[in-house]
C-alpha cells in the first residue's frame, strides 16, 4: 500500500465510532446523511473533484450540527488525503479543543504531525492518548466483547508508542473479537508493522 493511501486509511480507521441509533446519540438525522453520502461516494470514486464534493456535503452536515464528531474526523481525513495538510492540523486543532477527552482525536492529530514532521508534538499526543484511553475503558488493557472501536486505536497508539510486544499481544485477541473481515484485515496488517515502520511509513505519507 502506498504511504499517502495507508495514512488515509489509518486516519479513517481511527475515526470508526461505534454504531447507535440516531435517538441514543442525539446525531442529526440529516447531518449523518450528509456524513454518510460524503463517505460512500469517497469509497467509490477518489479523485480531486470527488474529494471536493465529499468535503462540501461534510461542510454542510457540520453547519447543521457543529459538534458532530465522525463528520469532523472524515474532514480531517479528507483534508489530508487532498494535501491541504494546514487545513488538516487547523481542524484537528479545533476537534481536540472542542472535545479534550476525546482519545482517538489525539491519536489523529499525533499521525498528522508525524506525517508534517512535528515529531515532538506527536510524541506528545500519542503519550496522552492512552491515559484518556483508559479513563473511557478502565478495564484496558483487557478488551471487551464486544469489541469497541477505541479499544483497537488504544492498541494502535501503543504501537505508535513503539510498546510493539504488548500491542502485538493485543491484537493478536482483537484479531480474534473483530467481526468486520475489512477492519480485522487491516487489524492484522497493523500487527505486521512494528512502531518504528508505522512512523517512518507516515513520514512518507505526505
Amino acid at each position: 500500500m502506498d504511504p499517502l493511501g495507508f495514512v488515509f486509511k489509518l486516519l479513517l480507521f481511527i475515526a470508526c465510532e461505534q454504531e447507535h441509533s440516531i435517538t441514543d446519540t442525539g446525531i442529526n438525522r440529516k447531518a449523518k446523511e450528509l456524513n454518510d453520502s460524503a463517505m460512500t461516494i469517497m469509497i467509490t470514486m477518489k479523485n480531486d473533484s470527488v474529494i471536493e464534493n465529499a468535503l462540501e456535503l461534510l461542510d454542510s452536515s457540520l453547519i447543521i450540527q457543529p459538534y458532530y464528531r465522525v463528520a469532523w474526523k472524515n474532514k480531517i481525513a479528507l483534508l489530508f488525503l487532498a494535501g491541504k495538510y494546514n487545513e488538516a492540523i487547523i481542524n484537528i486543532e479545533k476537534l481536540t479543543t472542542l472535545y479534550a477527552n476525546d482519545a482517538d482525536a489525539h491519536v489523529m492529530a499525533g499521525i498528522l504531525l508525524q506525517t508534517t514532521g512535528d515529531t515532538v508534538a506527536a510524541q506528545w499526543m500519542f503519550l496522552k492518548a492512552p491515559v484518556l484511553y483508559k479513563t473511557l475503558h478502565p478495564h484496558l488493557p483487557i478488551v471487551s466483547n464486544p469489541l469497541a472501536c477505541s479499544e483497537t486505536n488504544y492498541i494502535i497508539c501503543l504501537k505508535l508508542l513503539q510498546q510493539d510486544t504488548e500491542a502485538n499481544r493485543l491484537f493478536a485477541t482483537v484479531e480474534k473479537l473483530e467481526t468486520n473481515n475489512e477492519r480485522k484485515e487491516f487489524i492484522h496488517l497493523l500487527s505486521q508493522l512494528t512502531g518504528r515502520e508505522l512512523l517512518e511509513m507516515m513520514k512518507k505519507g505526505r
